[in-house]
């Protein structure tokens, strides 16, 4: 089989059924693969005691790609409707098998061989995206409200914060963003519970380092004094995953208030 013998290579290839907005792609326009780049969103946090704690914050779907060949008596017009839709700028569905995403055309790349043989290269950025069960976990404030003051709540359940009935009610209502503008009322109960962690992550930071003095020294109050800084490494590493969570609730009651 030659390149040069447009029917062998479709029957080869098959037709994978794919969309571009009100584009549907047909024949060899169809890619043989796809290719999706991701990566996992991390906050990092770098504790005084030296370790760090790394929370997951969801996936990022970043680009997407496929190349194919426009072919026949109509390869030129074809290939002209998809730089029309790459000159609007606008977020388009892009659309095969169980994936559904969101982008805008980035990069168009055509190769002239003739008016009837014109392979090209597709890259989109992703502005959004949603799938059947693929690409690993959800955006954390994509769970229900509920769940994520919940979430929060369990995070502090080891340490000495304990979050208000009223805080609860705000937090959760915050994260509900059923308000155009988040009321006061319920933000300075968000921020309270904020500051309390941070004024706790404060105190922790604050641990004096081993006494070695000779008087003092021994084996014992070497290992007691590993076993309090392993439980305080723990508990700042709770409370910066529950302060994580509760600021990023009330960034978002905020970006509603500034839009």
């Amino acid at each position: 089989m030659t390149l040069g013998d447009p029917s062998k290579l479709a029957a080869y290839m098959g037709n994978s059924f794919l969309r571009l907005g009100s584009f549907s792609f047909e024949g060899l326009e169809s890619p043989e693969k796809i290719a999706v780049q991701s990566r996992q969103r991390l906050s990092v946090h770098h504790l005084g005691s030296g370790s760090s704690v790394t929370d997951s914050i969801g996936s990022d779907c970043e680009t997407v790609s496929f190349s194919g060949v426009f072919s026949g008596s109509n390869a030129t017009a074809r290939s002209q409707l998809i730089d029309f839709l790459r000159q609007q700028g606008g977020p388009l569905r892009l659309v095969w098998g169980s994936f559904a995403l969101d982008v805008i055309i980035s990069r168009f790349q055509l190769s002239f061989t003739s008016d009837y043989w014109i392979p090209y290269r597709l890259l989109c950025s992703v502005t959004s995206s949603s799938y059947n069960g693929a690409l690993g976990p959800q955006d954390i404030l994509a769970s229900t409200p509920d769940a994520q003051v919940s979430g929060i709540a369990l995070l502090l359940q080891d340490t000495p914060i304990t979050l208000s009935s009223g805080q609860i009610v705000a937090l959760t209502a915050l994260a509900g963003q059923n308000h155009d503008v988040a009321p006061a009322s319920l933000l300075v109960e968000g921020y309270g519970a904020l500051s309390a962690i941070d004024s706790q992550i404060g105190t922790g930071s604050s641990i004096s380092s081993f006494n070695t003095s000779s008087a003092q020294t021994s084996i014992n109050c070497i290992a007691q004094d590993l076993n309090i800084l392993a439980a305080s490494s723990a508990e700042q590493a709770l409370l910066m995953l529950s302060r994580n969570r509760l600021a990023a609730i009330l960034v978002a009651a905020l970006n509603g208030n500034l839009q």
